[in-house]
């Protein structure tokens, strides 16, 4: 109830001149203690030959409409909340195994183990180059051949004494196999290992088991 009130004094806070704002109103925590309020964008994994965003990843931020940005990287950052679709969305800032640098993953449950929602987009550029990696980097290799990469969504958890988060989806580790990742991450917890081997929670409700999982199993002392 009380996460509640506070939600909707956020969203209040937030959503006075939403219209004005484009639902991009923000606020920034970053590493060394500050919060920044203002308007963001968080720009993932994408590269421009004119930008000066790395494929790391970064945070457009200003302090009002009229402002010039400020792109704050991944690594400078706690967390951002920011209005998407008329709701506050929590973004942490972590790597996550396998993957190497540090991603924003969208909070999706909180607990013991949290449950993260993060996406990866291919290199964009103003000009479509070829696919076939050895040539892309051409500038005199044909132009007529679309952009490789695409957009792919992944889930991953986190425990609260872990550095990096682990992935439940499309992690080569399991033969890309959810149901094996999830049964080895939540090893610690035997009755919520029978409940994945019997199908009870599949990816579509991974967040139920998380809460099973937070509600339910021992805690280690």
């Amino acid at each position: 109830m009380f996460r509640r009130i506070v939600t909707c004094f956020f969203l209040i806070g937030f959503a006075m001149n939403i219209g004005f704002a484009q639902k991009s109103q923000a606020e920034l925590h970053l590493k060394n203690g500050a919060i920044l309020k203002g308007y963001a964008k968080i720009v993932v994994e994408s590269k421009s030959f004119d930008s000066a965003i790395s494929s790391d990843g970064a945070v457009k931020f200003r302090k009002s409409m009229e402002a010039r940005p400020t792109f704050y990287r991944f690594e400078k950052l706690k967390k951002v909340r920011i209005i998407e679709k008329h709701r506050v969305a929590t973004y942490e800032f972590f790597k996550v195994i396998g993957e190497g640098k540090i991603k924003a993953l969208k909070l999706l449950e909180k607990g013991d183990v949290s449950l993260y929602e993060y996406e990866t987009k291919g290199i964009s550029t103003k000009s479509p180059f070829v696919t076939d990696p050895s040539t892309r980097m051409n500038p005199t290799a044909p132009r007529n051949l679309p952009v490789g990469g695409g957009k792919s969504k992944y889930l991953c958890v986190k425990k609260e004494n872990e550095e990096m988060a682990t992935k439940l989806t499309r992690n080569p580790t399991f033969s890309n196999n959810f149901k094996e990742a999830a049964i080895y991450y939540f090893r610690d917890c035997p009755a919520l290992v029978e409940k994945l081997k019997k199908r009870k929670y599949k990816k579509g409700n991974i967040k139920e088991a998380v809460v099973y999982y937070n509600d339910t199993c021992k805690k280690p002392e």
